[in-house]
């Protein structure tokens, strides 16, 4: 029997209205859905996530920019369990305004957005996700079995 016979998809919307998709339930039935419960899928897609994070949060260059509308694509092959997780539709990036002192202003990326302040919410998001993800995966000193359980997949 294949994985993706073995969870429920009703709960998963129509790629169409994946836009729709607002509740941390409903991303979590569409994450798993997308993995199709895999943990060494999610476990991949955690470490990307973190490492994408630490990368981003001490990087000069996304710190002078806003992501404004940007997405990040989650990519994998089922043969063989590669993952990869892609920052894309970049074309409305943009560079911050230069501040009083003649350079750069530096964006948080973590904090409210309020007019005027360019903050985008982009680590916030990725905290977010990673949260998820990480909800997903086998806890430490978790059986296989009550894994299965939680995940709701068919025991052997």
């Amino acid at each position: 029997m294949q994985l993706s016979e073995q969870y429920d998809s009703s709960d998963v919307p129509d790629i169409r209205s994946l836009a729709l998709v607002k509740t941390r339930a409903r991303i979590r039935a569409v994450v798993c859905a997308y993995v199709q419960k895999c943990p060494e899928l999610l476990i991949s897609f955690v470490q990307q996530l973190r490492d994408l994070r630490a990368t981003l949060a001490a990087s000069d260059a996304f710190a002078t920019h806003c992501f404004l509308r940007s997405s990040l694509l989650f990519v994998y092959d089922g043969a063989n369990l590669q993952t990869r997780v892609c920052m894309i539709d970049l074309v409305r990036t943009s560079r911050t305004e230069l501040g009083p002192d003649g350079e750069r202003i530096r964006l948080q990326h973590c904090v409210p957005w309020v007019d005027g302040n360019n903050e985008d919410g982009y680590l916030t998001g990725v905290d977010n996700l990673t949260a998820i993800f990480a909800e997903l995966t086998p806890q430490p000193n978790e059986s296989i079995e009550r894994y299965k359980r939680r995940m709701r997949i068919p025991l052997d």
